[in-house]
């Protein structure tokens, strides 16, 4: 899978996730949301996928939702064949088909399209970064807290005692920084005598922490440099942080309790009086789903089993279909005499598959669909890899200045191979005095080809 593939499939999923953010927000545990969201940043950022065992083809192709497949075909639905049996079809066109001006041009197109994307990833990268430097530099400067109720839920809420809680004038809000060395940071205009506010504050940050939400931005982030050109991918990126946030207060209800949800939601209320500024590396009380976050915390109750099963299916599924390519690894040639392979979907009914043969010392791929579910497409390639080489000798080549399949002069239009229990087509249709080939056969021998006017060629 190459990196638009992932971008596009990528897009697929956000779109996904947010259909079942918009049906299920209040049904299932929002850190779940949090996880259908790692997902998608692991499908962006991890250009391929697992290959997929057996049964798992099985499965996709009887219930017909496998999305990354569809997406494939999308992309080659011009180039399938019309079966000439009822056991196999194939269609082929030659890798490499455009001419050298054609070649260049799209080197070309593609170096610039690299440089600027380069450019713009670096520039918003930059931009992050220098403004999460410049916030730490100011947070750097905050004292330290001399507080004997802070001390004692240090002792009792952080083992390891690797959490500093220190106080600013510089902020706002309460907010959490630091991967390696965190420092809950408190603004300077807090009570710190108010014990119930406080430890609402302290558990919000400490559960940022300790779920790791500072790396999931750090990730969220680069995510997003690398796939700034992708619109779903800036959705992504603002619900994202709204789902950590609505996550973190549901585990501090948690921790709490139920009768505590009013009085957290009086101390959200009071933590809105001010806002900080911007930055998307901070974990903290954000303001931007204020009153999302409000009706959570008052709507909050035990999730059942039911929604907590369902949450959990939602997610294997997801990963079941984003996370598999649904066919095996594909084994292009690479100059010996081995043809390769790609399942692309297998049923009960149909078996669709890709061999990559070659001719005349180029790459030729051969989209093939068998009725027969246990067809073993690996000798399927070495017969096709056999037929090809048999066309070679009979005169058809590859030519160099285009990359279109000729025979003696004339580039091939189509070409129609029918053979006992199986047939061949090849098609390069649109090309101005191409001919048509019909494949003659002498008692099961191939002898030769009949252009379309009734002439006749052997070798």
């Amino acid at each position: 899978m190459g990196f638009l593939k992932a971008s596009l499939s990528g897009a697929v999923l956000i779109g996904l996730i947010m259909l079942i953010r918009a049906l299920f927000i209040h049904k299932i545990p929002k850190k779940m949301m949090v996880c259908f969201w790692g997902l998608a940043i692991c499908r962006l950022l991890i250009p391929f996928s697992l290959p997929a065992p057996a049964i798992y083809q099985t499965v996709t192709g009887l219930i017909g939702i496998k999305v990354q497949n569809i997406l494939a075909w999308l992309g080659s639905l011009e180039n399938m064949a019309v079966p000439l049996s009822p056991y196999v079809s194939v269609s082929v066109t030659a890798a490499g088909q455009n001419g050298g001006g054609a070649d260049i041009l799209g080197a070309t197109l593609q170096t610039a399209g690299i440089s600027v994307w380069i450019i713009v990833s670096a520039g918003f990268f930059l931009f992050f970064t220098g403004n999460h430097s410049k916030w730490c530099r100011k947070y750097r400067q905050a004292l330290p807290i001399r507080n004997l109720f802070i001390d004692e839920w240090i002792a009792a809420h952080d083992s390891r005692k690797r959490i500093r809680i220190r106080q600013s004038d510089r902020i706002m809000s309460p907010l959490a920084y630091g991967l390696w060395k965190p420092v809950i940071l408190l603004p300077k205009w807090m009570e710190l005598g108010e014990s119930g506010q406080l430890s609402y504050v302290l558990t919000h940050e400490m559960i940022h922490i300790k779920s790791g939400d500072l790396w999931k931005k750090w990730l969220m982030v680069v995510t997003l440099c690398i796939h700034w050109f992708n619109p779903l991918v800036w959705v992504m990126f603002l619900l994202f942080n709204r789902d950590l946030e609505l996550s973190c207060d549901e585990a501090v209800v948690a921790i709490h309790g139920p009768e505590a949800k009013a009085e957290y939601a009086y101390t959200l209320i009071g933590m809105e009086a001010e806002r900080m500024t911007f930055s998307p590396l901070f974990a903290g009380f954000a303001k931007n789903v204020f009153e999302q976050r409000i009706k959570t915390i008052m709507s909050y109750r035990k999730y059942s089993v039911v929604s907590v099963v369902l949450s959990v299916i939602l997610f294997v599924v997801i990963v079941t279909l984003f996370g598999f390519e649904g066919r095996n690894p594909r084994p292009v040639w690479d100059g010996d005499e081995q043809p390769g392979f790609t399942i692309i979907t297998q049923s009960e009914d149909v078996t669709t598959y890709e061999i990559y043969a070659h001719m005349d010392g180029k790459q030729l791929n051969f989209s093939c669909t068998s009725d027969d579910k246990a067809v073993d497409v690996a000798r399927e390639a070495r017969l096709l890899q056999e037929q090809c080489d048999i066309y070679s000798q009979l005169g058809i080549y590859v030519d160099e200045g285009t990359g279109w399949l000729c025979f003696k002069g004339y580039t091939i239009g189509s070409l129609t191979d029918r053979q006992e229990g199986r047939g061949i087509g090849i098609a390069q249709g649109g090309l101005p005095g191409a001919v048509d080939l019909n494949v003659v056969y002498q008692e099961d021998t191939l002898v030769g080809f009949e252009i379309s006017d009734g002439a006749y060629s052997d070798y």
